[in-house]
């Protein structure tokens, strides 16, 4: 097992990394009306996972779009990420303030192929789930009320933190030396 280094990232598939750093580039992709978005981000500090980081922003950055895509067509469109760890282990959460949604949209969203896009293949949810699921992890989805959605990723914390986690929950950046 690797602790992250930057100059490695195209080299080294499955690593120790601090998970700030995959939520950081998944939500640095463009999106389209992206100014008027509200995006609200709470990252606990120090949360260091066992994951291939190019799979894990992927992930995000797939979470991201969909939430945007979502709160699109409303007004005062927002989105709160919220990385945080329990004793369950680290949980990942997208809530954005789109559409009302009926159970039967929740289950839908389970099954690969279905989309309510129009230009949607309806893969989007079913990598995301393939990719959290093979990292040890689930995904939940929730309708929020009075509209919107709550995606929740839940993975394994490694047992005892890197290096590279202590330094970050201290504050302390480990690649300037």
């Amino acid at each position: 097992m690797c602790i992250f280094a930057p100059q490695f990232a195209n080299q080294i598939t499955s690593y120790s990394m601090s998970t700030t750093i995959v939520l950081k580039k998944g939500l640095d992709i463009p999106i389209s009306g992206e100014s008027e978005l509200r995006v609200s981000k709470t990252i606990a500090p120090g949360i260091v996972a066992e994951v291939d980081a190019l799979e894990m922003t992927l992930v995000v950055s797939n979470l991201y779009k969909n939430a945007a895509e979502a709160c699109r067509e409303g007004k005062d469109a927002r989105i709160e990420v919220r990385l945080f760890r329990t004793q369950d282990g680290i949980f990942l959460t997208f809530a954005d303030n789109g559409k009302v949604l009926e159970a039967k949209d929740i289950e839908d969203l389970a099954v690969p192929l279905k989309t309510s896009k129009e230009s949607g293949l309806g893969l989007g949810l079913s990598i995301v789930r393939r990719i959290v699921e093979s990292h040890g992890g689930d995904v939940k989805f929730e309708a929020l009320n009075p509209k919107g959605l709550c995606v929740t990723i839940h993975l394994p914390e490694i047992e005892g933190q890197s290096e590279y986690g202590k330094h970050e929950a201290a504050g302390i950046d480990s690649h300037r030396g």
